[in-house]
């Protein structure tokens, strides 16, 4: 991280965009040298945001998070993909005023409130499926669930905001919501859009993010991230510098646990 310093103030950034999971923290905390370097970037001026695929937690509670190891940021500087929803505008139209139907943890439900979407408890009522989170154990009963019904109304509309297969746990993958959306596709057939991280819809969404903050998009604005596929697509949308970075030691090749490397999301 200290080489990300002097990057920032060799080239003169005024905005990082910082992956949070895998790049900053794992399971046991943040890595070392990253609450220094943040105050760093704090101190020196620069926009610090993050720019992560969790839809697990509320953005009350990801500044929580970030609070607890010594890290204080508004909740305007966390880009959550599940923000797509509500800043995205062809996201939104999908959303708002829909009686939806949520995977997820209660602070996955924040994402469809904020896009003005009525919150459903069974999926029996809901015309939409929102796929933020799996859980602990259990995850094979929702996806029964929502096959059953989708098998009886095949045009219920399928979106899953946060595309992760995998992250790490304990430096082993460990298998999140994208996986288990697999599972159900695998199942039904069913048609499911994955938004965020890496998929258009997340630079999209970091444009608009940065706009009404007043950031101005430019060369000028970096996003860091542990994952090669997210870092090649925010490069090739928008015109900031994008970079990998590997130090973190989360960082492992996916053909060696027997996985399919595109699916090998670590964020």
């Amino acid at each position: 991280m200290a080489q990300l310093v002097e990057f920032v103030r060799q080239y003169n950034i005024h905005t990082v965009l910082l992956d949070a999971a895998g790049t900053i923290y794992d399971d046991k905390g943040p890595f070392e040298g990253v609450v220094e370097a943040l105050h760093t970037l704090q101190n020196d001026g620069v926009n610090f945001l993050l720019a992560t695929n969790n839809t697990t937690t509320s953005l009350t509670g990801i500044k929580a998070y970030m609070s607890n190891f010594g890290i204080e940021m508004e909740e305007d500087h966390i880009i959550s993909s599940g923000l797509v929803l509500r800043d995205v505008p062809y996201l939104k139209e999908r959303v708002a005023g829909k009686k939806v139907y949520v995977v997820g943890s209660e602070g996955s439900r924040q994402y469809v409130s904020l896009a003005e979407g009525e919150i459903e408890e069974s999926v029996k009522d809901a015309e939409m499926v929102v796929f933020a989170s799996s859980f602990p154990t259990g995850n094979n009963i929702w996806i029964n669930e929502i096959a059953d019904e989708w098998r009886k109304r095949p045009d219920l509309d399928l979106i899953c905001i946060n595309p992760d297969r995998y992250v790490q746990h304990q430096k082993r993958p460990y298998p999140v919501i994208g996986f288990y959306v697999d599972r159900f596709i695998e199942e039904t057939g069913a048609s499911v859009d994955f938004v965020g991280k890496p998929d258009r819809s997340f630079s999209i969404l970091v444009e608009n993010h940065l706009k009404n903050m007043n950031i101005p998009m430019d060369d000028r604005v970096i996003f860091c991230d542990d994952n090669p596929y997210n870092i090649r697509q925010m490069s090739i949308d928008l015109p900031l510098k994008a970079v990998h970075l590997r130090d973190t030691g989360l960082s492992f090749d996916p053909v060696d646990f027997g996985l399919p490397y595109q699916w090998a999301s670590l964020v």
